[in-house]
């Protein structure tokens, strides 16, 4: 359309400033070019070029994962279905420890009762009414301001698209305008390392078990993020099971 491309012409202008910003612009504009025509492809597009953005670095010339300094502060940003989630997470490099600072997420539930389920097209705009305010509630609640982040960490897969790309987007702005290092969380991976969070560290190898809606699976763990599917059940009772009884 002629919109599309406005913004693709108005994109090609800003890549031509920096390579980082071309890297940015050109996963936007794939997502919104490809969206009506291949949904699939589309979350697949996303899910390879975040992980590739992850491994930048800043400005400032910080690695993506900075090992250097004794803690990290960690912003995190999850929409990958129907809430809106922000946390401030400090890492203890020394200990392994996770404490979580704050942890906000605002609930969707109201929107989707009538329907019966989760509609995409809501989800994608409630997060964009809510995400701003809960990322800065969650800088608040830890006392911690946005000049101290030291990377911001964004589920990118799998979930919806639409609600995906508001979280992806807001991750990645803060990220670039910060210089500093964005970090892909996978959905399902990131079950597990929830499990240690203000816990004590988990000795590794381990064996993880994911049991939550349309995810039951079993992983072999080397760490925290080293991952081997081992199997995953067709039918998905027990994690629906395992969600309703949390609700």
């Amino acid at each position: 359309t002629l919109e599309h491309r406005a913004h693709y012409a108005h994109a090609r202008r800003l890549c031509q400033r920096t390579d980082l910003a071309k890297r940015v612009i050109g996963v936007e504009f794939r997502l919104i070019l490809r969206q009506e025509h291949a949904h699939e492809h589309c979350a697949l597009e996303a899910q390879v070029d975040l992980v590739a953005w992850s491994g930048f670095h800043g400005r400032d010339g910080r690695s993506a994962y900075p090992s250097a300094v004794d803690t990290c502060l960690v912003l995190g940003i999850e929409t990958s279905c129907d809430e809106t989630a922000a946390a401030v997470v400090r890492a203890d490099r020394a200990t392994g420890h996770l404490h979580v600072l704050s942890s906000i997420a605002a609930s969707q539930d109201e929107l989707h009762a009538p329907y019966r389920g989760v509609v995409p097209e809501i989800a994608s705009r409630a997060h964009l009414e809510r995400i701003q305010p809960g990322i800065r509630r969650a800088l608040a609640d830890s006392g911690v301001t946005l000049g101290e982040i030291d990377a911001v960490a964004g589920g990118h897969r799998p979930g919806l698209i639409g609600s995906l790309l508001v979280g992806t987007s807001a991750a990645k702005a803060i990220a670039w305008s910060r210089g500093i290092p964005l970090l892909g969380v996978d959905h399902v991976g990131a079950h597990l390392v929830a499990a240690l969070l203000d816990s004590e560290p988990c000795r590794f190898p381990a064996i993880g078990l994911v049991a939550s809606g349309g995810h039951s699976s079993l992983f072999a763990m080397t760490g925290p993020v080293e991952l081997e599917l081992l199997g995953a059940t067709i039918d998905d009772a027990a994690g629906e099971a395992f969600d309703k009884a949390a609700a």
